[in-house]
């Protein structure tokens, strides 16, 4: 798959067959496919990591063929040959100066420069044939894979609710049947659809199953489009969580476990000098009791607040309190109240003791 076609991306065109033919004449030309390994790693070798340029495979090979193959394997559709005829033109200069006739080309060079043209002239029309028949070929072996295995997996995963293996399958039958019948009647079964959005905007959101960080997928710059998360049942945790990444140059990144029905309205970004540096904002929003039992409950809006990035330590909390943390004054911005009665701070701090007489909260021992 092109990379947009391993990402998901709705707007595949047929510059995924220019990259197609990128991936055939490398492995004709080197004896080996771009990338190799799992089908997990592979697939996102196509989505992220630039292939090893084919002339450190083959040192003999004429640098303007090397660069059409890696021009075809460009990540970006819009730095590939835009067109079939495009790329035949390239093919066809490697061995027809402007205006010549290929064959009287050929058969005027001698010796090795002949051999080589020929050569070049074969690889050239292997590699046009052999686009139009993988592509003929693969489309047909995609398109039946869709309802005999991917639309038959997908309900087997439903029941079995793990939605996140029946989400990765969907995604990549829908780049190959976007608008299959079947496969849009199952996505309300394991996914939820969302929009993110940023305070400020044009951040960049991606998304990775929650047990597999090694591939992450956009989903778009906010505000985003609507987008599909995988959803399933709060007691199928973590097969219903994604882990979302939120970056924006100049900003701090936000990263989190996310369940599509806790999306906030909008997720405020901090800048990278921005003070509380040791600290994480959690957006707030609107949120009901997800303890699993609980009958639903009326939502409740909460604001923004800040948590510590790292867990605090016994050793570290017991250095605050034997420092008199509890005591100062700065770490106090609310009025203190007994009784009905306002408290000065110094009167209030008295009685901020733990059941063993020490400073701290009267539950504590």
């Amino acid at each position: 798959m092109a990379p947009e076609q391993a990402a998901a991306d709705p707007r595949i065109d047929h510059r995924a067959d220019i990259y197609a033919v990128g991936v055939l004449g490398y492995e004709m030309l080197t004896g080996r496919p771009p990338f190799s390994g799992t089908a997990q790693a592979v697939l996102a070798a196509h989505i992220a990591v630039p292939p090893p340029p084919i002339t450190s495979a083959r040192t003999d090979l004429p640098v303007a063929l090397g660069q059409m193959v890696m021009k075809c394997l460009e990540k970006d559709p819009a730095a590939r040959f835009q067109s079939s005829k495009e790329l035949l033109r390239e093919i066809e200069a490697l061995t027809t100066p402007s205006g010549s006739d290929p064959s009287a080309t050929i058969r005027r060079a001698k010796g090795p420069v002949r051999r080589r043209l020929m050569a070049l002239s074969a690889v050239a029309l292997l590699m046009v044939a052999g686009w139009v028949a993988m592509t003929t070929a693969a489309r047909a072996r995609r398109g039946r894979w869709v309802p005999q295995q991917a639309i038959p997996l997908i309900q087997r995963l439903v029941l079995n609710r793990d939605v996140d293996s029946a989400y990765a399958i969907a995604i990549q039958a829908a780049a190959i049947l976007p608008n299959d019948s079947t496969l849009n009647a199952l996505w309300p079964q394991f996914s939820a659809k969302v929009v993110f959005r940023t305070e400020p905007a044009g951040a960049k959101v991606y998304r990775a199953s929650y047990t597999d960080t090694s591939r992450w997928e956009p989903l778009g710059t906010t505000p985003t489009d609507t987008v599909r998360l995988p959803s399933g049942p709060r007691d199928r945790l973590p097969s219903s969580l994604s882990r979302i990444r939120i970056e924006k140059p100049g900003f701090r990144p936000v990263q989190l476990a996310l369940w599509p029905q806790l999306v906030a309205d909008t997720f405020r970004l901090d800048r990278i000098g921005a003070p509380d540096s040791e600290m994480v904002r959690v957006s707030g929003g609107a949120f009901t009791a997800v303890m699993p039992g609980l009958a639903p409950t009326k939502p409740l809006r909460l604001s923004d607040f800040l948590i510590d990035r790292y867990e605090v330590t016994n050793a570290e909390f017991k250095a605050f309190v034997v420092g008199g943390g509890y005591a100062k004054r700065d770490y106090w911005d609310l009025d203190f109240q007994k009784d009905g009665r306002r408290l000065p701070f110094e009167e209030a701090i008295t009685l901020f003791r733990d059941k063993s007489g020490r400073p701290g909260p009267s539950t504590w021992e």
